[in-house]
């Protein structure tokens, strides 16, 4: 079966694991600058256990405001081990502050 990259919603997984999974402050996540580096996380649509995904760095190359709420742009820094061939180094990702597992 093909495996499908779904970006996890960290803030979701926060309010469900809050003491062993946790995320930046919601003002550090609402205000990247192009340049920050942060780490996303995405699940495998297909695994019905939830067990497989990969954690992997992103630049933020753009911020973009859409009715008050901040999405951003970037590049993938990492060279996908699970989702190889389905995802690649600088691969460009659309995200927003809920999908943000750390900051560097």
């Amino acid at each position: 079966m093909k495996r499908v990259p779904v970006l996890v919603n960290c803030e979701e997984r926060h309010r469900e694991h809050p003491r062993r999974f946790e995320i930046p402050p919601l003002v550090q996540r609402q205000n990247l600058d192009v340049g920050d580096v942060v780490k996303l996380i995405w699940d495998d649509q297909n695994n019905q256990q939830g067990e497989c995904g990969e954690r992997m760095w992103v630049e933020v190359k753009l911020v973009i405001s859409l009715s008050g709420r901040r999405r951003y742009k970037g590049t993938l820094m990492n060279r996908p081990y699970y989702f190889k061939g389905v995802m690649q180094h600088g691969q460009e990702i659309e995200f927003g502050p809920e999908n943000i597992a750390g900051i560097d």
